[in-house]
């Protein structure tokens, strides 16, 4: 057996090994990335959804208070409005990551298989008796057909992969900031609702304390 053919076959034990590693890396680090990432949007989510809470109860407060008109609304309406965005924004960008990772792993995998079969390709030409398959002189000429058939088909796999990875990549990255910034907006107008009516709850407040100590007073 020469150099050049022990080099070969370590070339093809080295892509398979590198495939299966690879593999394996990308399965645990997308695994723990996905859960990472999820738990993240998923409690922005219900952040949102309690700050919209607080704030209807907020408004119950308001509406309790005597010959009291709320003020500002459309603060109290755009908060809403930004937060429910930010709420669809988290879910379905946990769900388009979760895609982008499926499309990245499967295309790194078919890379790999791309390696794999042109390095084999490769060894059958050179060394075409190490195949226990071929009997007959034509047999190679049909393996090395079905080989160049399968790499034909992985490229094609790969391109597809990649324009499915970079859409998803895009609708995760485009989601992501939507929830983001709509987060920050919404909040920032819910304080702003709360803040601008602040006066007209503490001077209830003062009010029924006052009369709870007059009340008090009374009685004693």
């Amino acid at each position: 057996m020469d150099r050049q053919r022990v080099i070969l076959e370590k070339e093809i034990k080295d892509a398979q090994e590198k495939k299966n590693n690879i593999y394996s890396a990308f399965v645990d680090e997308s695994k723990i990335g996905r859960e990472g990432t999820k738990d993240f949007f998923f409690k922005l989510a219900l952040l949102c959804g309690g700050v919209i809470s607080l704030s209807v109860t907020y408004i119950g407060y308001l509406v309790s208070i005597k010959d009291y008109v709320i003020g500002y609304p459309e603060f109290l309406l755009a908060g809403w409005f930004f937060l429910l965005i930010c709420v669809f924004a988290s879910t379905y960008r946990n769900r388009s990551y979760s895609f982008f990772v499926h499309w990245q792993l499967q295309k790194r995998y078919v890379e790999c298989r791309l390696e794999e079969e042109e390095i084999v390709q490769k060894h059958m030409k050179q060394y075409p008796e190490s195949y226990i398959n071929v009997e007959r002189e034509g047999d190679i000429e049909k393996m090395l057909r079905i080989s160049t058939q399968r790499i034909k088909q992985y490229k094609e796999a790969i391109a597809q992969n990649a324009r499915k990875e970079e859409r998803t990549n895009w609708w995760w990255i485009s989601l992501e900031r939507i929830a983001n910034i709509t987060f920050i907006a919404g909040l920032f107008f819910i304080i702003l609702f709360a803040a601008f009516n602040l006066p007209h709850v503490r001077y209830q407040l003062s009010q029924d304390i006052l009369y709870f100590i007059q009340h008090v007073n009374v009685e004693k």
